[in-house]
This record gives structure tokens, sequence and C-alpha cells, in this order.
């Protein structure tokens, strides 16, 4: 009886992180698409709001050097790379991911956070400290241009683009591309992909149908 009181609570253990992972998921995937239809809404509040945080991030790092005690090369390596995010902002909204520059600035994400993960590993900190500092001085102003990356190229056809009477997409900025926030597009284009799949309009039309016939 013991043994089938422990495996029936294994069984619930993993029910409940399975259904609590899915949860977190639907949450996350739900929230980066509200960011990114706000930051497509209000472009120049967004690069306003980035610029401010990439100055205020940049005091801190000196204040941490200095009151903190925390080494001088992770510092330098911290503000050169909000440096590059800071000149990357000149391309915002409309990243190429293909620039130079955009490819040394995840080039110099991946160093300051391999960087600030050695110092935090190589010493005890709370954990707090730890995950409080990685969010706000690594990670905020490369989430930031992630939700803010806008497509500009005909890789998601007629979806996040007005269309015409023709079905043909309308050009919506004057370049003679399309230009949407990539991440708006893409859960556009999977939500299609889920309607192509699971017709839900169709069925519960066919049932309402039904029952009208009856």
């Amino acid at each position: 009886r013991f043994v089938k009181r422990m495996v029936i609570a294994f069984i619930l253990r993993w029910t409940s992180y399975a259904l609590l992972f899915v949860f977190a998921t639907v949450c996350l995937a739900t929230g980066l698409y509200y960011l990114a239809e706000l930051v497509e809404e209000y472009e120049k509040l967004t690069r306003k709001l980035i610029r401010w945080a990439i100055w205020t991030i940049l005091g801190i790092h000196f204040l941490v050097w200095i009151f903190e005690g925390y080494p001088f090369i992770n510092v330098i390596i911290g503000v050169g790379a909000h440096l590059l995010y800071y000149r990357l902002l000149q391309q915002f909204p409309r990243i190429q991911l293909a620039s130079p520059m955009f490819i040394v600035s995840v080039a110099a994400l991946l160093v300051d956070h391999i960087m600030w993960f050695r110092f935090f590993t190589s010493e005890w900190h709370p954990f707090e400290d730890v995950v409080t500092f990685f969010l706000s001085c690594v990670w905020l102003v490369p989430f930031a241009f992630f939700i803010s990356l806008t497509s500009a190229e005909n890789s998601l056809p007629s979806y996040g683009a007005t269309m015409s009477a023709s079905g043909e997409p309308v050009d919506v900025d004057g370049s003679g591309k399309r230009s949407s926030n990539l991440l708006v597009a893409c859960f556009k284009f999977l939500k299609r992909k889920q309607e192509e799949l699971i017709p839900m309009e169709r069925i519960f039309g066919d049932r309402h149908s039904g029952y009208k016939a009856l």
C-alpha cells in the first residue's frame, strides 16, 4: 500500500509540473505578444525608454564597481556592450539581422553574459542579487530589442499586412516592403497555421446550422 501511495504521489507531482510548465509557457507567450503589440504601436516612446534604460544601466555599472567592488574588466565589458546597443538603437525599429552592428551586439551580449556568470559562480552571492543584476543589467536591453524587432521582408506573406481587393499585400511604409513587428508576425503566422489545421469556426458553424435544422 505504501508503494502504491508513492507511485500515485509521483504521478501527481509530475503531472502538476507539466501543467505548470504549460501554463507558464502560455502566460509568457501572451505577455510577449502584448508587449510586441505595444512596441509596434508606440515606436518613438519605446526608443526613448530603451535609450533611458541604457544610460541608467551604464550608471549602475560604475556604481557597482565603485561601491560593490565588482571586477573592472566585467564592468568595462558591460559598458562596452551597452554602448554597442546604443549604436544599434540608431537602426531601431527596422534592425537588419544581417548587419555587422547587430552581429557584434549579439556577440557582446554573449561575452557579457559569460563574464558575469563566471564572476557570480566563482564566489558566493545572494541568489536575489544575481537574478536582479542579470535581469536589469545584462538581459533587459537585449530583451527590449528582441520584442522590438521589425520584419521588413516578405518572409511571412500576408501576415500583419493590409490586403488589397486583388489579394496582394499593400505597401504600408512607402519603401516597397511591408513593415511589421517580427514577433507579432510570427504569432499571427502560427495562429493562421493553427486555424488551417483546426478550423474551429467551420466546426462550430456546422454545429450551429445543424441545431437550426433541428
